[in-house]
């Protein structure tokens, strides 16, 4: 934008004001979005993400002249999100909000029971709410019809609208979604099924994170990492923690960590370690594995280290003091 210069005469003195535009002010535009093909031309956009590169709304289409749910991206285009009663001649489904993001939408479509709330995301299409959330997060809904949802928050994770109660009438509801989080698969003790610990060890307790297509390990904080109240130890005087490589031969990239024994607090009738932590963008994650408490010999070997039944020694200076210490026990019993 050019700046606008204004001369203002005062007295004989002529003043001259400029006004400059802020630095990275958007350009103005106007864009229509179209509708969705097959049906009579007409869509209605009834909300916008945070940074203006989704829009949500309504538009006639093919599956039925009552109307579909859209979302339209600059990138993409108009493209409708279809309906909880699928190709049902009662076919219409409409858009009432959208997260911040854009990854979230919420309505009300036609289903088999009449107008019902409905929660749209890429990963899972349209699905009930209600059926959403009794099925992902067990919650008890008996008796309520969700009709519609009419706002979401911005970070997608409460939604609000009116159902009918279990009494039988209209009531304005609001429903809160957990923090999302990645279920990662652990292996304690590496290279072993029974995962022997001893609450008196002293030694270390190496824990693998497997990668896979939906977790890259390289994308892990691991300064949110925790076992049983520990955070992963350094390794030997480098100051690492954890290495990253293949452990178990898929060609994908794994993340082995080694925890103090000293520093874990674990419970002696404990049969799972939950591994917990945080990607680099914040999501949660969390992995689980079982363990058996096995009593101390007494002795100071590697029972006590708790490595005797499934030995995994994955660091050559690690072998070489363990391998030190074996001798030295033989020695001592032989004497």
């Amino acid at each position: 934008m050019k700046p606008t210069i204004a001369l203002v005469l005062f007295g004989f003195v002529f003043i001259t004001l400029t006004f400059i535009s802020p630095a990275g002010a958007s350009v103005p535009g106007f864009t229509g979005l179209g509708s969705l093909p097959g049906g009579d031309f007409n869509s209605i956009a009834k909300g916008v993400s945070a940074d203006g590169s989704t829009v949500v709304g309504w538009s006639s289409s093919a599956l039925g002249w009552r109307g579909e749910a859209f979302r339209w991206t600059s990138g993409g285009g108009m493209v409708g999100l279809g309906g909880l009663a699928g190709e049902d001649f009662r076919f219409r489904s409409s858009v009432e909000g959208v997260s911040a993001d854009g990854s979230t939408v919420v309505g009300q479509s036609i289903s088999a029971t009449g107008h019902e709330a409905y929660i749209w995301d890429a990963a899972n299409g349209m699905q009930s709410l209600k059926d959403m959330l009794e099925s992902n997060y067990g919650l008890d809904l008996t008796g309520w019809w969700l009709k519609e949802a009419h706002g979401i928050s911005d970070d997608g994770l409460t939604i609000v609208g009116y159902g009918c109660n279990p009494s039988g009438y209209d009531e304005a509801w609001i429903a809160t979604l957990p923090e999302p989080s990645l279920e990662v698969v652990i292996d304690i003790k590496p290279g072993g099924d029974v995962n022997a610990i001893n609450l008196k060890s002293k030694g270390i307790l190496p824990v693998a994170i497997f990668g896979d297509d939906d977790l890259d390990v390289s994308e892990i904080d691991l300064a949110t990492l925790e076992l049983a109240g520990a955070g992963p130890a350094e390794r030997g005087n480098s100051g690492k923690i954890g290495v990253f490589k293949d452990i178990n031969g898929d060609s994908i990239l794994d993340l082995l960590l080694y925890f103090d024994m000293e520093d874990m607090i674990i419970d002696e009738d404990a049969t799972e370690l939950t591994l917990l932590g945080m990607l680099n963008d914040g999501m949660e994650l969390a992995g689980s594995d079982s363990i058996r408490i096995v009593p101390s010999n007494g002795k100071g070997g590697l029972a006590d280290l708790g490595l005797l039944e499934q030995p995994y020694i994955p660091e050559p200076a690690t072998l070489s003091l363990l391998g030190f210490g074996a001798i030295f026990a033989l020695r001592r019993k032989r004497s």
